[in-house]
């Protein structure tokens, strides 16, 4: 089944039936609670870093011409990278599962500290639903949230530093996956 995603949206379809996200998901629930965290400006200096980036892991940013305000996270993930060797395998990567029909974008798949993981780029403060959001990841990125050895949240800093922060909470594979069978259900969606 192909999957569409429209960025100016946020909406995924898949045969022209919109698919709900990740992040819809959590919305849903009142997982992201204080528009405080997620104002224009904060969504729009999100998605500078996300896409600056992924040019810098394509090869094709210079530093030296990123915008001044965001130069600092950049450099975060610069020095994450040169500091915790992680090899990257996949990059931005939009992703269906087939079974419980949900859709996301996962910001990172590859290796780190001999680990496949799942990494989330953020550029504000860690929220509670960092954990189901990488949870959910994990069951796009292979459908067996087994497969994958780690989860992670890496908040990039304007100073040019960054913290990681590694989910290990078992439960939170099984959490999201309720809450897609429950946002089915609210939106009286046939699952």
């Amino acid at each position: 089944m192909p999957l569409q995603y429209d960025d100016f949206t946020h909406t995924y379809t898949v045969d022209g039936t919109v698919v709900p996200s990740v992040t819809q998901i959590l919305k849903e629930f009142g997982f992201y609670k204080g528009e405080q965290y997620f104002t224009t400006s904060s969504s729009g200096r999100g998605k500078y870093i996300h896409e600056a980036c992924q040019m810098y892991d394509e090869g094709v940013l210079d530093l030296d011409s990123a915008a001044l305000e965001h130069k600092g996270y950049i450099q975060g993930w610069v020095n994450f990278l040169q500091e915790t060797k992680l090899h990257v395998i996949d990059i931005e990567r939009p992703i269906y599962h087939e079974l419980y029909r949900f859709a996301g974008t996962v910001d990172r798949f590859g290796i780190l500290y001999g680990k496949k993981v799942i990494l989330d780029i953020k550029t504000g403060v860690p929220q509670p639903s960092d954990r189901l959001q990488t949870a959910g990841y994990q069951w796009l990125y292979n459908g067996l949230c087994e497969l994958i050895d780690g989860r992670y949240c890496l908040y990039l800093k304007q100073n040019g530093t960054y913290k990681l922060k590694e989910h290990k909470e078992r439960e939170d594979c099984n959490d999201f996956l309720a809450l897609v069978r429950l946002w089915y259900r609210k939106n009286n969606k046939e699952y």
